[in-house]
């Protein structure tokens, strides 16, 4: 199976990593119509869509927001980004860890 980046970059998402002390950021630039996958998160995180206009399905709940706009995705919650315009939209998780691979076996829910 892919990696949840390599399934973006598929779809023509670009992703790009920032990492702070306790901290690690996920951007994606999304150029209308594509999707960040279905997942969900072992934790809690904040999320920000710093532009565009995006439809999030969020367990079996949708719902339109334009950014600037943040919200916090609840953990164990199968939640998609469906970029209606070109968006940017960023994932920030709780992490000491600055290898991706390792964040994403921590923070992604199997």
């Amino acid at each position: 199976m892919k990696k949840i980046d390599e399934q973006m970059e598929d779809a023509g998402i670009e992703v790009n990593h920032y990492f702070s002390t306790g901290l690690y950021t996920r951007e994606h630039i999304m150029p209308a119509n594509t999707r960040v996958v279905q997942h969900k998160h072992n934790f809690n995180h904040t999320s920000i869509l710093a532009s565009g206009t995006v439809m999030v399905t969020n367990d079996n709940k949708q719902f339109e927001i334009t950014g600037p706009a943040v919200m916090v995705i609840e953990a164990e919650q199968l939640h998609s980004i469906l970029a209606i315009t070109d968006a940017v939209w960023m994932c920030i998780h709780a992490t000491d860890k600055t290898c991706v691979a390792d964040i994403e076996h921590e923070i992604v829910s199997s």
